[in-house]
Formats: C-alpha cells, structure tokens, sequence
C-alpha cells in the first residue's frame, strides 16, 4: 500500500494521536520488557493501545496505528500487518511502518519469496523468530533475494490463524541480527491478537454500515427506475450504481443482440474516449472478461496483466495499457434464463471483490435485469401500438370494433360502435358521430340483414370473410368484408375490416363481358387463320401437282441430243422456272408450318461450312450470270454444331439469293465466317440497292419487302428472310440485318451456337 499511518509520538516518545485524531494515548519509555516494571509497562501498553484501537473505524487505519506503536516500542526497523489471500502464500499487506531504515515492502507479496519453508511453518500455526537471516537454516544461505531486496537481517513472523486457516500475520523486520527476548514475543503476540480483533469489527461494522447504504442505494435506484422513462438514463443509473457497490474505477453495461449474438455497449464511465468504438460490439470469442462471460453464461474475473491468457485481438493489452488490472463481469439473465446484457466493473490495481460486494451486484443485476426486461416489453409493446396506430389511421380499409348486444332469449338484436379508423368514413356513407352509438340509433328504421354473420363470428369465435351487396341507401355499395373475434368471449367483441369494391365490382364486370368479347375475337381470329393456313395448304398442294409432270417433261426433252439450241433453251427456260415456282411453293409451305408453331428442325452434327459450299454452288450459275465479284471466306476455325442441313443451308441459299437479287450486275457480294466465343458468326454483304432506315424494323416480316416498287422490280413473296429468321431462331441463334441506306449496300450477321464436343 502506498499509504503510511500519519499517528504521531511525543517528545518522551510516547504514541499521542492516531491517524485522523480518532484517539490518543500515552506509552511511557524506559521499562525493560520482562522486568517487573516492564511487565506493569507492557499491560499499560496494551490497555492503551486496545482503547485506540476501539476508536478507530477504518480497517487500514488500525493496522497502521498498531504497527507504528509495536515498532516504536521494540524500537525496529519496520513492522507490518498482511492479510493472506485463498492461497494462503500471497500477502496483502495493508499497515505498515517503517522508521526509515529499511525500505517498506507496500503492496502484494509471496511469503514463499522471502524463504520456501516459512510458509508451511505458518500454515501450520507456527512462529518465525529469525535473528540473522542470511544464517537461517529455513532459508537458502545469504537469504533469498527478496530478503537481499528488502536488507532485512533479523525477522519474526507470527500468524493468525481462525477456522483453521492463515488469515493475517503480523512480521516485524530489523536492519541488523537481532534477538528475540520472550517478553518481545509475547507483546507481538498480543499485538497481533488484538489488531486482529480490531480490524475484524471495524469490517463488521463497515459490512453493517456499507450494507445499509448498498440497501438504500439499491431501493432509491428501483425507485427511480421504475418511474424513469428514458432508456438511456435507465443504463447509466444502473452503470454508475455497479461502480458505487463495487467501489470500482470504471463500469460499463452492456445489452445482448440475439440477432447478431453480441454484446452492445450502452453505457461507460472511466474509459478513454476510443473504448466507445473498439468495444462498442463484443462476441462470445472476445478474451475480455465479459466476452468470456457471455460465452460461459457465469460470473467471470479476468487479470488483464495475467500471461497466462490468450490475446488474440489485443484487448487484454490495450486494457493494459489504458491503466486497468482487473474486471469481473456479471451477465444480465432474464426469468427466462436467456441473457439480456452484462454489468462490468474496472481496477486500476489487482483487485477481486468482497463476498458482499459481490452479494450487492448480484442484486443489483437481479434489478437491472428485471427492469430491463420490462423496459425492453414496454419499448416494444409502444412500438407494435405506434405500428398499429400507423397501420390503422393509413389503411385504406375500413375497420370498426363493436359489441354485439343481445335480448333475453340470447338472440342478437343490435351492435354498438366502440372504435373506427378514419377510413370508415371514407368507405361507407355514416356520419362522423357515430362512435358510442348502436346501428339501430343511426338507422332507426333500417334492417340489418348482416347481423346475423356478426353474431355467428360472436359466438363461436371464427372469423369469416364474404363479399356483400348492401343495398340500402346509406351504405348502398358491394362490400368485401372480414370479421374476427376480439377480447373474451363474454365480451361479444368483433373487429369488421371491409372495403368499398363497388367501382372494382364494376371494372370486373366489364373486363369479364371484355374477356368474352375477346375471347370470341380471338376464336374468329383463329378459325381465319386455320382457314388461311388450309387454303395457302391446299393451295400449295395444287400449285405443285401439276408442276411435278410439266418439270418432268422439259427434263425428258432435254435429254433428246438432236435438240435445236432455241428448243434446248426454251426448255431449260421452262425447267427453270418451274423449280423458281417449287421453291415459291415449299416457301408458302414454310410459312404455313411457321405460322401454326408446327416447323420441324432435324438435328444432328454438321459442319456448316459444308452448307455454305453447297449454297454457292446452287447460286453460282445466277451470280456468274450477272458477272458479280464472290468471295467466300471462311475464316472460323470452330464450324461443327448441332443442327439441321437441309434448313441451315437453305438460309445460307436466301441470304445468298437475296445478295444476288439486289446487287447490279458486277456488284460485289463477300460471305465470310469467324467464331465469337461459343458461337459461329456468318456475315453476308453485298454492294446492292441497300435498305431505307424505316424498312429495317419489319424486313423480317412474311410478304414484306422494302417498298412495293421493289417487289415489281425484283419479284418474289418476301418470304425467304421470314423463313431464314425461324429457322435460326429455332436453332438458339440470331438474325440482324444492316444498311446505311439507298444503294449503300446491306450486311446480314447470323450467329449461331457450336455444339460443345464437336467445334
């Protein structure tokens, strides 16, 4: 301890005050202990000393007056009183004095640092009288080093032994070897029996004293906790009443999260300003005292200093650091048994409550945690009332709360208005009054041909939802309605949710008699389609048939050698025509399946570029005709998919074709391919008439062409790039078209997807 007793002596050397002027006596000098007159002396002595003592209130203040008046009687170096902990080893040494020749010891201490085999010896009851210490056979030879710290040369020990434990001893130290004469024992012995006694009732009186003020403290604090509607102050009440009963130097109080399961700081006193942040949010695998409180779900006292501990994150050390020694964390258990938070107390020094300190923190936890509860059902019970009340003064529906009102006979005759909503009165016609009045005072002469449905829902307590076409004048509307039981069932209590439907009733009428109407156009709509995709069927059918033998025909007379070249050619003319005329056909074909979701695609590997030879080849004769300049590129190195031949060609034939079609004679038409990650992109261009901005958006329409100028100029359906935009859709790919206008040429990019294991 840092702090020396402050008694004085007088000029004969006699004790005259005690620490704080509680007491005074006078012990004379010059009798020998052990002589007649020193005994007499002696007895004096004690008297004396034992009626200082009784005026003393503070514990420490006794052990410091008695010390200071046995060392100045046996004239030694120093004495001291220490007070042992559970250990039985460790000292707390709390009176001390000292005449200036040796250093004071101050603080904590082992007894087995001064000497291994002096603790046994007072565990045992035993006394220690060492006249020269670095010669005592019970120590190392030369002392230990605490003794060579402290230059101590003689000692004596002598213990306090209650209940069969080392509780205190009183020790007496010397600068030089020293003997310890009987008489001299025996005072000490005396001395220490009576600072014993003495420091006892000091505590007992201090517990009596310090109990009755923890007992106020706690009831004042349960008073104005009840009454104290901020949260806040609720949590820095309790914070600084934790401070108060452990007689701490710092406090914080803590509330749990279930959500996150953590510890969130509320309230702190004694901190730096940073402790706010860094410990703001604390989880069970935190290694300070209430991290580990939390995951224990006990009481836990933590050293900071302790090397023992783990240290993860630091926070041992910046308590450390931040000057704190010790904590003890207690958690905040609800009735429930869950945890509601943590109260927390702070040391600068190595520090461990009393058994009646901790006794007052449990009941102030047992307070705190009760009152949080209920703050916490409060605050959350306000919260859902300000929900509802949002919910109920910005609903749209109607809602009104009633008491169904029976006769004699228990047969329901009426019902009286307990509460509305503000949107009551928007959704039905009553006047604003009627809170506190029965249906039948509002409308006296008026049916109520609901009321039986109130009285069902009354009494057998299961809600009902119906839709209600009210048809008096009042509240004349259709009305859907939703009725459940409210309090106890003596109290024919029900809450009536409704809404005015009627604009929505009448919408549903006319979107059903909308939903016919269309559902009739769209059934005319379709038989004209199953008409157009039979006739353009049967059509196609008869447009073929006599093509089959007219084609035959020209081929057999080709066939003939003697064939003039004017006959050769004509039927080649006629050959000719007849498959453009097939073609047109199997185009309309396409269409119709198209248009009837009924196109069938063949799928098995290809290799594309295959179909594109063949597509060249079929055009060749028309490009060589019209001299145009081809080139075919066909850079992709990735070209196999999953697809059908036959259809994929066909649309590598159209865009071709088309290419052929509009392009002047000596125009230049490029085909070329290359691969876009899992996809294989065909581009075809041509240096032809090109397409107007406004013709782009529907060029992939059936019978569209560009303008009908065109479409006499050039021929054809308007079919191919219907077909060939099907065709690649149900492939899985894509179709775009580009041209920056009149006679600026046109750019057809087809992308379409490689087939995993076969590019």
């Amino acid at each position: 301890m840092e702090r020396t007793d402050s008694s004085r002596v007088n000029g004969n050397g006699a004790l005259v005050e005690s620490a704080g002027g509680a007491s005074s006596m006078v012990l004379r000098k010059g009798a020998t202990p052990g002589s007649s007159n020193g005994s007499q002396t002696e007895q004096a002595f004690l008297l004396e000393l034992s009626d200082a003592l009784r005026n003393v209130p503070e514990a420490n203040e006794i052990k410091g007056l008695s010390t200071r008046a046995l060392g100045e009687r046996l004239h030694l170096s120093n004495v001291g009183y220490a007070e042992l902990e559970e250990d039985e080893d460790m000292a707390n040494i709390g009176g001390e004095y000292s005449d200036g020749r040796l250093p004071m010891f101050k603080g904590r201490h082992r007894v087995s640092d001064f000497g291994e085999g002096f603790g046994p010896i007072l565990r045992a009851g035993g006394e220690i009288f060492s006249e020269d210490i670095p010669a005592d056979p019970r120590g190392p030879d030369g002392g230990t080093a605490a003794t060579r710290e402290f230059q101590i040369r003689a000692a004596a020990a002598l213990p306090l032994i209650k209940q069969g434990r080392l509780v205190a001893c009183l020790y007496a130290t010397h600068c030089e070897p020293r003997a310890w004469r009987e008489p001299e024992r025996q005072l000490m012995r005396q001395v220490a029996e009576r600072t014993w006694e003495a420091v006892e009732r000091a505590r007992a009186e201090q517990a009596v004293a310090a109990d009755l003020r923890d007992t106020q403290l706690l009831r004042d604090l349960g008073a104005r906790l009840v009454s104290e509607t901020e949260i806040q102050a609720f949590y820095e009440e309790v914070n600084t009443a934790a401070r108060i009963l452990a007689d701490a130097d710092a406090s914080t109080v803590q509330v749990y999260d279930p959500q996150t399961k953590q510890l969130v700081m509320l309230a702190t006193h004694g901190f730096p300003p940073d402790s706010t942040v860094r410990f703001h949010r604390v989880d069970a695998a935190s290694s300070t005292s209430c991290g580990v409180a939390l995951q224990t779900g006990a009481r836990t006292f933590l050293d900071f200093d302790d090397p023992s501990l783990d240290d993860p994150k630091g926070d041992l050390r910046w308590h450390v650091e931040a000057g704190y020694r010790s904590a003890q964390s207690t958690p905040l258990i609800a009735r429930s048994g869950k945890p509601i938070g943590m109260l927390s107390t702070h040391w600068h020094e190595r520090h461990r409550p009393s058994e009646r300190q901790l006794r007052f923190l449990d009941l102030l936890a047992r307070q705190a945690a009760d009152l949080l509860e209920r703050k916490q059902a409060d605050a959350a019970l306000r919260e859902s009332e300000e929900k509802c009340r949002t919910v109920l003064t910005t609903m749209d529906d109607g809602l009104l709360i009633a008491r169904i009102l029976f006769d004699e006979h228990g047969k329901a005759v009426d019902y009286l208005y307990l509460e509305v909503n503000p949107a009551f009165y928007r959704q039905c016609g009553l006047p604003r009054d009627i809170v506190g009045k029965t249906m039948r005072e509002i409308l006296p002469d008026t049916p109520i041909p609901w009321l039986p449905i109130y009285e069902k829902v009354a009494k057998t307590r299961e809600p009902v939802r119906f839709e209600y076409d009210m048809d008096i004048e009042q509240l004349k509307g259709y009305y859907d309605v939703n009725i459940v039981p409210l309090g106890e069932p003596e109290e024919h209590r029900i809450a009536v949710l409704f809404k005015n439907i009627t604009d929505r009733r009448r919408n549903e009428i006319a979107l059903a008699q909308s939903r016919d109407e269309a559902e009739r156009a769209r059934a005319e709509a379709e038989a004209a389609g199953r008409a157009k995709d039979h006739f353009l069927a049967v059509l196609s059918h008869e447009l073929r048939t006599p093509l089959t033998p007219v084609l035959m025909a020209a081929e057999m007379v080709m066939e003939e050698k003697n064939l003039s070249a004017f006959t050769r050619d004509s039927m080649e003319m006629i050959r000719r025509n007849v498959v453009l005329e097939s073609r047109l056909v199997d185009d309309l074909l396409d269409v119709t399946r198209i248009a009837r979701g009924k196109m069938e695609i063949h799928r098995e590997p290809m290799d594309l570029h295959d179909a594109i030879r063949h597509a060249v080849e079929i055009c060749r004769p028309d490009i060589e005709a019209r001299k145009h300049r081809l080139g075919v590129l066909l850079y992709a190195p990735s070209h196999r998919l999953q697809g059908d031949f036959a259809r994929l060609q066909q649309v590598v034939w159209n865009l071709l074709k088309n290419a052929c079609k509009f392009t002047p004679a000596g125009g230049a038409i490029v085909l070329r391919t290359r691969n876009e990650g899992d996809s294989i992109v065909l581009e075809v261009e041509d240096s032809g008439i090109g397409v107007e901005p406004e013709a782009l958006e529907r060029i992939f329409d059936p019978f569209t062409q560009a303008s009908t100028d065109i479409m006499r100029r050039y021929g054809g359906l308007g079919l191919g790039l219907a077909i060939s935009k099907a065709t690649v859709d149900a492939h899985g790919g894509a179709i775009q078209v580009e041209s920056e206008g009149a006679d600026q040429g046109t750019s057809f990019r087809v992308s379409l997807p490689l087939h995993p294991t076969l590019s």
